[in-house]
């Protein structure tokens, strides 16, 4: 089923984002913004207000077509003039106020932040019950988002001068992809014997690390999996690998590990781990 979904979601959006021209980047960068979208109404939002009926089929559909309704309109406020002059640039870009790589690279930071707040399971927001319901946790997470993950990619790019490509594959795209392996294959065992605020800067340190480390894996076996991939020298080799670093690890690697805990629940790891876990097992004696 979300091989059928992933299929007609990608038809459709060729045929409008893309313009029915390829996978050029006006695609590339549609696909990637509408996840982060995705993300933002599903976790932030918590589905609201598509959670509302009692039918979660329509309320699933209504967020995916609000999703990709609401990536579109992101899109006709970016600037692609970046790939003017380009055979599949004609009459496609939408020249907005927002350059092209700010508005995807700061809406991946802003995904990442979203990740940030889950290792903190939510604080300081937990400390407001108030706040602890929809609409009004999406409207304040929303504002918190923004403001650290816009500051952030601004702090990277605007102060430190790190180009936005370069950014993205070193601090948002490892980060996240460090938080899948921790918090949804480890499920967050590396930190068990921590409790709120330390154990949430525990965990999200040891993403960062954990993703770092992977990509820095991934860039060594790049020239062997894949040796058309220009090597790092110039602008347009670094960014050939920047893209395939980013592809690879949120593309390709973050689904295929996300389908196998969602979806397979981890089979046959899991039992391997219980059938260890009850093997050693100490029951407690009773002392009269």
């Amino acid at each position: 089923m979300a091989a059928v979904v992933a299929g007609v979601s990608y038809a459709v959006l060729a045929a409008t984002i893309g313009g029915g021209r390829g996978d050029t980047p006006f695609l590339a960068f549609g696909i990637i913004l509408s996840v982060v979208i995705c993300f933002w109404l599903d976790v932030v939002w918590g589905g609201w207000p598509f959670s509302l009926g009692r039918n979660t089929v329509v309320g699933g559909i209504g967020l995916i077509v609000a999703a990709y309704a609401l990536t579109g309109l992101l899109l006709r406020t970016f600037d692609f003039s970046v790939f003017a002059g380009q055979s599949f640039s004609a009459g496609m870009d939408p020249s907005g106020p927002l350059p092209a790589w700010d508005g995807l690279v700061g809406g991946v930071t802003c995904l990442a932040t979203i990740f940030l707040f889950l290792h903190l399971e939510l604080w300081p927001l937990t400390r407001f019950p108030r706040v602890m319901r929809q609409p009004v946790l999406g409207l304040v997470w929303t504002v918190l988002v923004l403001g650290v993950g816009i500051g952030t990619y601004l702090l990277g790019t605007r102060v430190l001068g790190i180009s936005p490509d370069t950014f993205m594959v070193t601090v948002p795209v490892p980060f996240m992809f460090g938080t899948v392996v921790v918090l949804t294959i480890l499920k967050g065992s590396l930190t068990a014997r921590l409790s709120g605020v330390p154990r949430g800067l525990a965990s999200a340190g040891i993403a960062a690390v954990v993703g770092t480390a992977l990509a820095q894996l991934f860039l060594l076996l790049q020239p062997a999996l894949t040796p058309d991939v220009p090597a790092p020298g110039g602008a347009s080799g670094t960014l050939d690998v920047h893209l395939w670093l980013g592809s690879a690890l949120l593309a390709v690697t973050f689904p295929v590990m996300a389908m196998y805990h969602d979806l397979f629940q981890l089979w046959p790891l899991a039992k391997v781990c219980d059938a260890v876990a009850a093997s050693s097992r100490v029951e407690p004696v009773a002392v009269e």
